[in-house]
Parts: structure tokens; sequence; C-alpha cells
């Protein structure tokens, strides 16, 4: 079994190594091969040189997102250089712990069928600032009624998917930014993924990036995403439907 785990990176110079250095511990105890993939989103500061001198002793290797700035651009990017046979993504600033990989990969192991496996962070605390709490209680309430997707968080930034989704579905998603995560699990319950929920505590490294009104614009984002993807039957100019996933390997 082969892990990747992508990082994506925008300005993370004073994070970036000590990321890396935590996806290694996390997944030395397991009886897996891994690498790193870091993916530089239009960073103004060193990121890139920061995370090759990395001092990790897993494979690393880091490539530049050449398309529109956004965390989900990053992501299509670094799992279209995967390898892995689960390919996991976490967040640079390690708002969520990398330790939760751990769990992840063995449960996934362990399952019997990884290759149809999704784990996903849950957020069981929260060590944020109260507005920013309270305002992604309210986003998932958002979520949840323009969606449905029956899950108690989407947005903590550590996830696990199987290699072959990460590749030939997610890379074809068309968000850019932070609402990736919910085209990713949107396609995963299409697909008829199992998902498991894992708690996390998300703690305060920063204040948010996100000003007042980049989270109104987010709104709109995500009521014209909601309403693309409950008219989406598949991929457009893809005629398989989703049966064809039943014979994955």
């Amino acid at each position: 079994m082969h892990v990747t785990i992508v990082i994506p990176a925008r300005d993370e110079a004073p994070h970036i190594a000590v990321a890396i250095e935590a996806v290694d511990r996390a997944l030395t105890p397991l009886s897996v091969s891994y690498d790193v993939v870091v993916v530089d989103d239009h960073s103004e500061d060193d990121t890139a040189s920061a995370a090759l001198t990395a001092a990790v002793r897993c494979p690393l290797s880091v490539t530049a997102n050449p398309g529109a700035p956004g965390k989900g651009a990053a992501l299509r990017q670094g799992f279209a250089r995967s390898r892995g046979d689960l390919v996991g993504f976490l967040d640079a600033d390690l708002e969520f712990p990398a330790a939760i990989l751990t769990a992840m990969v063995d449960a996934a192991c362990r399952s019997g069928h990884p290759h149809r496996w999704v784990g996903i962070g849950r957020r069981a605390g929260d060590r944020r600032r109260w507005h920013e709490r309270w305002s992604s209680r309210l986003a998932h309430w958002l979520i949840e009624r323009g969606l449905g997707l029956g899950l108690n968080d989407t947005q903590a930034g550590v996830k696990l998917f199987p290699g072959w989704f990460a590749r030939d579905i997610l890379t074809l998603g068309q968000e850019d930014g932070w609402l990736f995560d919910l085209e990713a699990l949107w396609w995963a319950r299409q697909c008829t993924l199992e998902i498991a929920e894992f708690p996390v505590v998300q703690r305060q490294v920063r204040p948010r990036r996100a000003g007042l009104g980049e989270m109104a614009r987010c709104l709109g984002d995500f009521w014209a995403l909601s309403r693309r993807l409950s008219h989406t039957a598949w991929f457009p100019n893809d005629d398989r439907p989703p049966a064809w996933l039943a014979d994955r390997p």
C-alpha cells in the first residue's frame, strides 16, 4: 500500500517544513510506503524552497499550481501528480493535526476495501475565536441544506481518498477555491464510497484569511455550486454513468 499526501501551500514558508515533518511522523509507524507532494499555490514568499529543505525520510516533490490560484486548483494539480493507492491532503498550517492521518490510513487498510473508502476530519473541538466558530457552524448548516451530504463536517482540512478517485474523478472538478471539499464529497456520495469521520480539534494558528467580502462571495459561489450539482448526472462531456465505477480495482 502506498500513500500520497498533498499539501497545498500559499505563503506558508513559516509552516511548510513543520507540516511535512508532521506527515512523516504520522505515517512512519504504519506498514506503508508514502510520499509528500507540496503544491506551491502562487506564493509570494519562499514556500517552495522552504519545502525542499525540509529534512524528511519520505520522498518529497514540490510543484507549482499553474492555473487559477486557490485550494481546489492546487489540490487538482497535486492529485494529478500523485501515485498512491490512497491519496490525502492536509492544510499546511496544521490547524488540523497531521497525527489523524495515522488513524485514517490504518482504518483504510483494515477496511478490506480501501479503493472504496474515504476518511475525513470532523471537528470535535474548535479553539478559534468565537465568531470564526459560529460562522463555520452557519456555513455547515447552509451546506447541509443545499447539498444534503449527511456529514457532520465538510471543511476540516484533512481528508483521505482512494487513489483512483483522486486522480480520475477529483482532477475533473471545477471548484478552484474552498468549495473543492464540497464538490469532492458530493462526488464521493455519487460514487457510493464509504465515508468515515474522524474527530479532530482545530486550533488557532492565525486570523482567518478570508474577509467579510470574500465570505459573502462564497455564499453566491455555494449557491451556484449546489444548483450545478443538483442538475448534474455525471461530469460534463462524459457519457459514462456512475455504474462505471462498480468494477474499479
